[in-house]
């Protein structure tokens, strides 16, 4: 109905929901946008909420999405769930399914033309995954890629023009019996632009302690100082540490962990009302070698490069 445009939907603790809200109660800035609040069924028995196909969401006020909401509100880090790209892997069934007993442990597969906002070759296999606690991917389910994979996603808008950071989260599963990930080289292209490559291949079997990921524990540093400096030494490598604001099977969140790491893929200027793409090739014959796609971020520069640093959640 309205295309380019976005909604960010917070949860806070309180049990509210809000569309483009910005900050939290215990963030350094606090709440700097309120934003719209969504009203539960129980609060307004006044309305009539009975809907043939669907459901009713009261507002408390006019959903504006202008320039000032663009700019202000959502001038934020957007965390996407791979598995949400398209509204097909969610009309199927596939997405969000729990891991209840051992015969709901299966995935969902996707013939080629049947997802829109995702094109992918004859030899692409397609999964969407069970949703698991013991997964260490960011809220227990992801995407799996297999075969000789060649796979292009439309990335979600961007609600200002501007410089963002395009980021992918990784679980390289390195020293496991069960590590099974490959080589990928991955693109960007613009509208109906030629596809760039993100640099060079990227290796998805690497370790945060290989040198080319030079990933150092938060508790093996000696304070802030020391973390900063290795965060920007990861940067420079074009890594970054796992959030911690999820854990994942094991101990500890996923930013205590060397094996799961967020790779930037590229930093481009990108407009509001234009399409982008990424997309993921296979660099190495190997039809066993799997690409697990979970979570990409998009950030705006005034957070990643911004006075405040960015939060490490």
């Amino acid at each position: 109905m309205m295309p380019h445009s976005v909604m960010r939907i917070s949860y806070p603790k309180s049990g509210d929901r809000f569309i483009n809200r910005k900050g939290a109660t215990k963030a350094a800035r606090g709440i700097e946008f309120k934003g719209v609040r969504i009203w539960s069924p129980a609060e307004r028995t006044d309305f009539d909420q009975t809907a043939l196909n669907g459901q009713y969401h009261l507002l408390d006020e006019i959903l504006l999405y202008t320039d000032e909401v663009r700019q202000n509100n959502l001038n934020t880090r957007m965390r996407i769930m791979c598995n949400t790209m398209s509204p097909d892997f969610i009309n199927s069934g596939a997405r969000g399914r729990f891991r209840a007993t051992e015969s709901d442990r299966y995935t969902t597969g996707f013939k080629k033309g049947f997802c829109k906002n995702v094109e992918y070759s004859d030899e692409t296999q397609l999964w969407v995954r069970y949703r698991d606690q013991s997964f260490s991917c960011f809220l227990g389910d992801e995407m799996t890629i297999r075969g000789i994979y060649d796979v292009t996603f439309r990335l979600p808008p961007v609600p200002n023009d501007g410089t963002y950071e395009i980021r992918m989260f990784e679980c390289t599963l390195a020293g496991s019996d069960f590590s099974d990930r490959g080589v990928v080289q991955i693109y960007f292209k613009e509208g109906d632009g030629e596809f760039q490559p993100c640099g060079i291949p990227v290796d998805l079997t690497l370790d945060g302690n290989n040198p080319k990921v030079g990933w150092i524990a938060d508790s093996e540093l000696s304070g802030e100082g020391e973390i900063l400096a290795n965060e920007k030494a990861m940067r420079n490598r074009g890594y970054m540490k796992a959030m911690d604001s999820y854990t994942g099977s094991g101990s500890g969140n996923l930013r205590e962990r060397s094996d799961c790491l967020r790779k930037i893929l590229t930093n481009d200027y990108m407009y509001a009302n234009k399409d982008y793409y990424i997309r993921i090739r296979l660099v190495l014959d190997n039809p066993t070698a799997v690409c697990p796609f979970n979570v990409i971020e998009i950030v705006p520069k005034s957070v990643y490069l911004g006075e405040i640093p960015e939060d490490r959640h």
